[in-house]
């Protein structure tokens, strides 16, 4: 069975500037295949670089780096080609806690817009 775990949508406003946010979830369990990472479209183009660590601060999946605004990216563990092409290799958690950082490289630009980024897990059981 396929579970999606969701973080908490993570924004930024026009003129908020692009600190980078943190969301966390306890309590994962399963065997993470699959990571999606939806990112607005604004005026900007922003893109944005985006993180995964434990409960003691240590990376637990990889970083994904200058993620174009305006893109549903989906990070896969798997491959189905002949030439392996996976995106990170399978990561199994336990009841643990995880944080995404998220960091745009810009603010969003134009008048009155909003950056917003949502990450979700994909854990099989």
């Amino acid at each position: 069975m396929i579970t999606r775990v969701q973080f908490a949508r993570l924004d930024w406003i026009t003129g908020e500037g692009s600190t980078a946010q943190t969301a966390s979830i306890a309590h994962v369990r399963g065997k993470c295949t699959r990571v999606d990472i939806v990112i607005s479209a604004v005026t900007g183009n922003p893109t944005v670089d985006v993180s995964f660590t434990d409960a003691n601060g240590v990376a637990i999946l990889p970083a994904f780096n200058a993620l174009a605004d305006g893109t549903h990216h989906v990070k896969l563990a798997e491959s189905h080609k002949a030439v392996q092409d996976a995106d990170f290799n399978p990561v199994p958690f336990c009841d643990d806690t995880l944080t995404v950082s998220v960091d745009p490289s810009a603010d969003p630009g134009g008048a009155a817009q909003t950056l917003n980024v949502d990450v979700y897990l994909f854990l099989e059981s």
